[in-house]
């Protein structure tokens, strides 16, 4: 029961730090993107059967990355945002929420999609 009331809370958290992203707020953006990133990345960890440390130093190598993921676009936006997490936890500007969405829908249907 706790499990299932934690997931409940955490699916609210997420939807609405979705809703701010919407609206154009750039940390809500980052925040969301995060996520994406960290979803994936488990994804990863888990059907290629590697360790979070190799997890780990693969988002500081474009080369390597790419090599785990298979997708070039996929590998560039892990890149990225880790990148932005590691160097500041307070972005500087926003896409506007036409640019994030259609952006942000598009990167998950490719995560969704990967093999």
């Amino acid at each position: 029961m706790k499990a299932s009331a934690a997931l409940g809370g955490e699916l609210a958290t997420l939807r609405t730090t979705l809703r701010r992203a919407q609206d154009g707020l750039a940390y809500s953006q980052m925040l969301f993107e995060d996520r994406m990133r960290e979803a994936f990345l488990e994804k990863v960890r888990v059907n290629r059967g590697v360790s979070e440390t190799q997890i780990a130093a693969a988002t500081r190598d474009e080369g390597a990355m790419r090599a785990l993921v298979g997708d070039p676009d996929l590998a560039a936006f892990v890149i990225e945002s880790a990148r932005k997490a590691r160097e500041d936890s307070r972005p500087s500007g926003s896409a506007e929420a036409t640019e994030f969405m259609p952006r942000a829908a598009a990167v998950l249907d490719r995560m969704e999609a990967w093999r």
